[in-house]
């Protein structure tokens, strides 16, 4: 029995040698054909078309509208929100004036406030609601007492900070295995070592899906594994701005998953008429 089981490893341990030569040389010739480095160049080109600013959310030097946790401050008696399950957790609120005025993108409104609200809905694309009110006569909310502890999040004031960002090539719509993956550099995509807090620009996707298509399947009730997407979804997925992404964080007892982010999408179209009534949430972890 013991000779069997050592010959049955030797087996195992060439196999695997196999599997990994195979797959090296798959790699290196599909490198070094020109058909890959046209799809490569051509990848790259549109991610550099395509670069557009991002709001890194950080710590503010001063107290402003702008927060994570605590309570909303927002339109006299305005009802505490409601989702499939009750009540919704108090995520954060965005003065719109002030991310114009650090740089955000125009398809943003000009004014008001944004609110996100949460639930436990994992994976589901309404997991979190975004409203949008005038920054008016304004009263801090006192959260209901039957909220959970665990959606109850610290008060943090927020800052807006710019920089540029670019399309990774899932964003594009790309495969790894078709391109040359040594071309592509995704330090400035990657999540750093502290939280990546962000509003606008592109995410810095933890898994390779293509989150614009992802969100039009989303939006017409398709799972994202539906099949190749047909040139009218493609066409209509092109549409789609990344709101918000929202980082685990252990300082505002903020753990999605296994340390993952979550994004909140919404077409550019309906973000430029102040309508946050249709925005997609996708959550991804480790």
């Amino acid at each position: 029995m013991v000779a069997w089981l050592a010959f049955l490893a030797v087996v195992a341990a060439i196999y695997g040698i196999a599997l990994i030569g195979y797959s090296r040389a798959q790699r290196q010739d599909t490198v070094e054909t020109p058909e890959v480095a046209a799809r490569t160049a051509n990848f790259r080109r549109r991610m550099t078309r395509a670069t557009a600013p991002a709001l890194m959310l950080v710590e503010a030097e001063t107290p402003g509208f702008s927060k994570f946790g605590g309570a909303p401050d927002w339109r006299l008696g305005s009802p505490w929100p409601q989702g499939p399950d009750g009540r919704l957790g108090f995520l954060l609120q965005l003065d719109l004036a002030a991310a114009h005025a650090a740089g955000g993108p125009d398809w943003l409104p000009s004014t008001g406030g944004l609110y996100f609200f949460r639930d436990d809905r994992w994976g589901l694309a309404d997991q979190v609601l975004v409203l949008h009110q005038p920054l008016e006569t304004l009263e801090t909310a006192v959260p209901p007492a039957d909220l959970p502890a665990k959606w109850r999040h610290p008060e943090r004031y927020i800052g807006f900070r710019r920089r540029m960002s670019r399309p990774s090539l899932e964003w594009l719509g790309g495969d790894i295995r078709e391109v040359d993956a040594d071309a592509f550099d995704r330090e400035d995509l990657a999540k750093g070592d502290g939280p990546s807090h962000q509003v606008c620009g592109y995410p810095a996707e933890i898994q390779e899906t293509c989150m614009p298509l992802e969100c039009e399947y989303a939006k017409r009730k398709l799972p994202y594994d539906h099949g190749p997407a047909t040139p009218a979804i493609t066409k209509a997925a092109r549409s789609w701005r990344l709101l918000a992404q929202i980082d685990s964080d252990a300082a505002l007892k903020m753990n999605w998953g296994d340390g993952g982010m979550i994004y909140v999408l919404v077409r550019e179209v309906d973000a430029r008429a102040g309508d946050f009534s249709r925005t997609v949430t996708i959550t991804q972890t480790y």
